[in-house]
């Protein structure tokens, strides 16, 4: 059980979708602060221009809220490919002028077609002097959001190290998991390591494989693999573990090896483990 001193925010596992709901909700109130600070302290004999407000407020923050899954793609191209500190704060600077720029852009002309027929100055004079007074507020914004990219990307790492631990020690007591707890449509159950036919690597997940139908676990391959029994489960790939009881025959398909289950479902074979795959099927 979690103690009641953990926030409930830090309950649930971060993910991007509930990272992005967060900010959505985050985003709404501050605009909508903004907006009633206008109508309350709105100082005219003219009527309170309310799309005009509303444009100012919400438009100018939801449309940033566009650009935020481009920041994360940025964040994890600067996360696999650069590997130097100042060649990454170089990346986000460049690539953070760049939306900001491009924001300023779409909340001016947003605005700018409200007040055209008014306005004696031009388009671009107007943009370049927004430019000047907001580009370092963005770039500002574009860092907390990257900021907040890698505190859920650390979490995630943590998250998973833990299962890792926990996998770990219960291997080192000789303790193998009896059965996995799954969810399914926000309901949680488990399922008997006795019904898994085969488990497959998934991103961040795994996959594990059930008469017909797969169930996704927040968990390493490696750490799952550790957690269960190696006298019945065996890794024959990189990325799959398989039941022992399952496997049929092994193959060899155009000099690549392949393990066949009992419902004739072939998987791939590594010659890494292939050796061991066979001392446990003469057991």
């Amino acid at each position: 059980m979690e103690p009641a001193s953990v926030p409930v925010l830090l309950r649930k596992p971060w993910t991007e979708k509930r990272l992005l709901k967060w900010l959505f909700v985050f985003i709404t109130a501050i605009a909508s602060i903004q907006f009633f600070q206008n109508y309350l302290f709105y100082n005219s004999s003219y009527p309170f221009p309310y799309l005009q407000y509303i444009t100012a407020s919400y438009l100018s923050f939801y449309t940033y809220f566009l650009f935020v899954p481009i920041i994360f793609k940025a964040s994890k191209f600067a996360e696999s490919k650069l590997h130097s500190i100042a060649w990454m704060i170089l990346f986000h600077l460049v690539v953070g002028a760049m939306l900001s720029a491009a924001h300023l852009l779409l909340i001016h002309f947003i605005g700018w077609l409200q007040v055209y027929q008014w306005s004696e100055e031009s388009f671009f004079s107007s943009y370049l002097f927004q430019l000047s007074k907001w580009l370092h507020f963005e770039i500002l914004i574009y860092g907390f959001l990257v900021f907040i990219w890698k505190g859920l990307d650390y979490m995630k790492w943590t998250q998973l190290k833990q299962t890792e631990e926990t996998a770990e020690a219960q291997k080192s007591n000789g303790n193998f998991v009896a059965s996995i707890k799954v969810k399914e449509g926000g309901n949680i159950s488990f399922i008997s390591v006795n019904e898994i036919r085969w488990i497959e690597a998934y991103d961040n997940y795994i996959k594990i494989r059930v008469n017909g139908r797969y169930f996704l676990v927040r968990q390493t391959l490696s750490s799952i693999e550790r957690a269960l029994n190696p006298e019945f489960f065996q890794r024959i790939h990189r990325s799959v573990i398989v039941a022992i009881e399952q496997v049929e025959s092994i193959r060899v398909d155009n000099g690549n090896y392949q393990v066949v289950l009992s419902d004739q479902t072939p998987l791939k074979l590594s010659r890494t483990y292939k050796d061991a795959l066979e001392q446990q099927l003469s057991k």
